[in-house]
């Protein structure tokens, strides 16, 4: 062996020092609600990469974003104090500057348990893995499974180690607490698909007390808006940036029992939304929609209206509000190709995200609450596009006036449809 020299004898090399200048925090999940999809396809579920970490990336500059964007001028701003913490690719600006760079938050995801198939019980059935059949609670927002008859997984754990700047600490840490609160992970989050529940955190190897709220209404009313107060930024926000307020407009649902709670809310969304009426203007599920969107299509393909409420056409397409696109289903109407035929964003774009937020939220014990809100920035323009529709007959209006909404039960006279929700579900046991 060769010997070392003499100035290393009895020399230890130097101690590694963690840099001070950085916090890494190592955070265990367990999700509540099932995985809808969650891999690189959409809508796909990934037996290798169950959780991946580009995609919790992309969840916290969201979540960042709608917390801590207010007293920005412009979206060209918020932009770069977006790019600082969570990197940009590298480009050069107008004026010469390099702008963009690698994100100083490092991010790494460990699954510690892929989960299994959700198994769904129906009423009066068998067990099911069809979570998209009708019969099943949660087909209402599973509709992308309606017919691909496909499955979501529960019982998904990971764990999320993260790295970070002491002087950005505020910043990342509202953007997780904001994720873990109101968003989650996989698809269809805002319909509650993929709901987190945070199980232990440790700093730099030293173990953090977990601060979740008793799963009591008001309790949990008052830890939200305590931690809003502290996370979120009180300046206006530029336009169109979907984001939280200190006092949001939202409603809280007692439960024990995630799973209940989210079944309950998705039903309060469906009875809501597909309120259906015979003749007598009783509710029965084979009646006709009191909505006027069937009607509206009837009247742009000439055909005669139909249902209880046939003598009061109402132009307009309001339930346009919870996002888009919207996809009709009229079996009767013939003479009306809906298969061809949704409401969409523009000519060009379909989609447009809900503004309201559905779901189920961990609380201590194991224990939920549902939660329903409403994000502000984000509203779903008045003036929308049916594809597919007779020339000269693409444009539709979003919105009713005052009037209109009397007509329309659902809405009991309230022409903001997404508030007319929130009153209907905090009246509902």
């Amino acid at each position: 062996m060769r010997k070392k020299p003499d100035c290393l004898q009895n020399k230890q090399p130097p101690e590694i020092k963690p840099k001070t200048d950085r916090i890494t925090q190592v955070r265990e999940y367990q999700l509540i609600t099932p995985l809808f999809g969650g891999g690189v396809e959409p809508n796909t579920y990934d037996p290798v990469s169950v959780v991946r970490a580009t995609a919790i990336r992309g969840h916290l500059r969201f979540w960042w974003r709608a917390c801590r964007g207010g007293g920005y001028k412009s979206l060209e701003d918020l932009k770069r104090a977006e790019d600082a913490i969570w990197g940009a690719a590298a480009r050069t600006a107008q004026d010469g500057r390099q702008t963009g760079g690698q994100s100083p938050v490092w991010v790494a995801v460990t699954c510690e348990n892929r989960g299994a198939v959700f198994t769904v019980r129906f009423k009066g059935n068998e067990p099911s893995e069809e979570v998209g059949n009708p019969k099943s609670p949660y087909s209402y927002v599973a509709f992308p499974l309606n017919e691909s008859k496909g499955t979501v997984q529960e019982g998904v754990k990971f764990s999320l180690t993260i790295t970070f700047l002491q002087a950005q600490a505020r910043e990342v840490e509202a953007a997780l607490w904001a994720w873990e609160t109101f968003g989650g992970i996989g698809a269809r989050t805002r319909r509650g698909f993929g709901a987190l529940q945070l199980k232990c955190v440790t700093q730099n190897g030293q173990d953090v007390p977990l601060d979740l709220p008793p799963a009591v209404e008001h309790e949990v009313d008052k830890w939200l808006k305590k931690k809003l107060e502290h996370y979120v930024v009180a300046e206006a926000f530029p336009a169109m940036v979907p984001h939280l307020v200190r006092t949001p407009n939202m409603i809280i649902k007692h439960s024990s029992n995630a799973l209940d709670v989210w079944a309950k809310l998705i039903k309060s969304l469906k009875d809501f939304r597909q309120d259906r009426r015979a003749r007598d203007n009783t509710q029965s599920s084979y009646g006709h929609s009191v909505w006027p969107e069937p009607n509206m299509l009837r009247m742009r393909y000439r055909q005669q209206a139909r249902g209880p409420f046939d003598n009061r056409v109402i132009n307009a397409a309001p339930r346009g509000a919870f996002g888009l696109p919207i996809i009709f289903h009229m079996p009767h109407d013939s003479k009306i190709d809906t298969d061809n035929i949704s409401l969409q964003l523009d000519e060009k774009r379909d989609r447009f995200a809900s503004p309201l937020i559905l779901k189920p939220l961990a609380c201590q014990g194991g224990k939920a609450v549902g939660l329903a809100l409403i994000l502000e920035g984000t509203t779903v323009p008045e003036q929308l596009y049916l594809k597919g529709a007779p020339e000269g007959q693409a444009n539709v209006t979003r919105t009713v006036t005052p009037e209109e909404a009397r007509k329309i039960p659902p809405l009991n006279g309230n022409s903001d449809v997404l508030q007319a929700f929130l009153n209907f579900l905090k009246e509902r046991n």
